[in-house]
């Protein structure tokens, strides 16, 4: 039986601007800030139990970490030079990306199964 989440349709809403917000950063390279309104747009469709969302939130962030992955293997040099330090922020990004993807994954997943025995998030 699920409880009603208050302010359910304004967080639902907020979910969905935070993710067109992340787009928008994330299409003009801006992926440190991008990644952090993912991180937000991932906790409101947490707190509203929202399986759905937290799938295609893990869907986007696994698509931004082959981005930021494919982008750091074209800055990598194949020896170190000071110029290795370029590719440092991108490789740091990969694996921060893939985090995110990690823990939307977890939170659907475990969204789905409480909901298949019929339990609400945090009971």
């Amino acid at each position: 039986m699920d409880m009603p989440v208050a302010g359910a349709e304004d967080l639902a809403a907020t979910c969905a601007e935070l993710t067109a917000v992340n787009a928008r950063l994330f299409a003009t390279e801006h992926t440190e800030a991008a990644f952090h309104v993912l991180a937000a747009a991932i906790h409101c469709a947490a707190d509203l139990g929202d399986a759905p969302t937290l799938r295609h939130l893990e869907q986007i962030a696994a698509e931004q970490q082959r981005f930021v992955g494919q982008r750091a293997r074209q800055v990598l040099p194949h020896e170190a030079t000071p110029g290795a330090t370029q590719a440092l922020p991108w490789v740091s990004m990969e694996r921060i990306y893939a985090s995110v993807a990690r823990q939307a994954s977890v939170r659907a997943s475990t969204i789905e199964l409480q909901q298949r025995h019929g339990r609400v998030l945090g009971s």
